[in-house]
């Protein structure tokens, strides 16, 4: 027969084990928390411009699995004073926001004074269908007004009425 105190302690203890506050031990949802799961890669521009100390670097992972809407951010990683290009980057993401059967692209800006300087002129895709978690993004130089209203690669597509 166990005394009522003997079972209180394995209650508690129990209670403590489940949710992962025994000394030593991370929570149960540490693994999914912080995985290991992350797009790297480097984004690059070809124009010899330097960047300024006021540069932000903005890489976006998206799900564009609908065609009749606008693609979901995922995650976003913003990178003050990044340095000159190649900018190295990493993009940790939760692997349970990713359906095998979607298409994810990633998407990269940088920005001077909160003005739009360097953008991917298209979408890279990432994670399904063949494509892995490694990318090389290569952006171009926009006229810099273009970033007040977060512009974005569609901004740089040629338009049918425009002669380029």
């Amino acid at each position: 027969m166990v005394t009522r105190t003997v079972q209180r302690s394995l209650i508690v203890l129990l209670a403590f084990v489940v949710s992962g506050l025994l000394p030593g031990r991370a929570p149960v949802y540490a693994a999914s928390r912080f995985s290991n799961d992350r797009i790297t890669g480097s984004a690059i521009y070809r124009e010899r411009i330097a960047l300024t100390p006021a540069a932000v670097f903005e890489a976006t992972l998206e799900d564009a699995s609908r065609a009749d809407a606008a693609a979901k951010v995922i995650k976003k990683v913003r990178r003050k004073n990044p340095g000159q290009v190649p900018i190295a980057f990493e993009i940790p993401y939760d692997p349970r926001r990713i359906d095998s059967r979607g298409t994810y692209v990633l998407r990269a800006s940088i920005y001077e004074d909160g003005r739009l300087r360097f953008t991917s002129t298209r979408a890279y895709p990432v994670l399904t269908h063949g494509h892995g978690s490694k990318v090389m993004v290569v952006m171009r130089g926009t006229s810099g007004d273009a970033g007040r209203g977060r512009a974005r690669a569609h901004a740089l597509a040629p338009h049918p009425h425009r002669k380029t």
